[in-house]
């Protein structure tokens, strides 16, 4: 199977996830090929992920381009170096694959979300309080959607999904931070 095949295959499954359909797991390619191919997503959503981080957060749009270019490389690392070490506490190193495929998979659902919202607001159908109540209730489906993507993949209860998704958050928050202090814009 081609990368460009598996990666139509994973949204697929990505996409089934994101109906709180747990049965999208058996979509993914959960083979260590499988794993190094899951970073392809960072790939495919880099030019979304660029068009939305410029438009929609003032500190990624202070920040420059080389600095956004370092945080987005960083952040689709560390995550999953993280994961390493908390696999082994919580004892489900044998689903630290799958859930990072799965994980992996998801952001381009979830960048796909937003960029249509970003879509949206852009062309005028999405504007002032309703636009602000949509992206609300969208990170709110966000989240909960990678909660479940944490727990189905991860074979973990909700609120330990929950912690491991606050972590990528808070890794996140706390690397753009750090960049932004290296690489402010000019």
């Amino acid at each position: 199977m081609t990368w460009w095949e598996e990666a139509q295959r994973s949204i697929v499954a990505a996409a089934r996830m994101a109906r709180f359909d747990a049965g999208g797991i058996a979509g993914f390619n959960l083979t260590l090929d499988g794993f190094w191919r899951s970073f392809g997503a960072a790939v495919l959503v880099l030019p979304f992920a660029m068009l939305l981080a410029r438009d929609s957060d003032p500190e990624m749009a202070a920040m420059s381009w080389a600095g956004w270019g370092v945080d987005y490389v960083i952040s689709w690392i560390a995550f999953p170096v993280a994961m390493v070490w908390v696999s082994r506490l919580l004892g489900i190193t044998g689903r630290y694959a799958t859930f990072i495929i799965a994980y992996n998979w998801s952001s381009v659902v979830q960048i796909g979300v937003l960029f249509l919202l970003q879509l949206l607001h852009t062309i005028g159908l999405l504007t002032g309080e309703l636009q602000a109540l949509v992206l609300l209730l969208a990170y709110l489906y966000l989240l909960g959607y990678s909660v479940f993507v944490a727990r189905v993949a991860a074979g973990v209860p909700w609120l330990t999904a929950s912690g491991l998704v606050a972590l990528d958050l808070a890794l996140s928050l706390a690397l753009l931070r750090g960049v932004a202090a290296l690489f402010p814009g000019a």
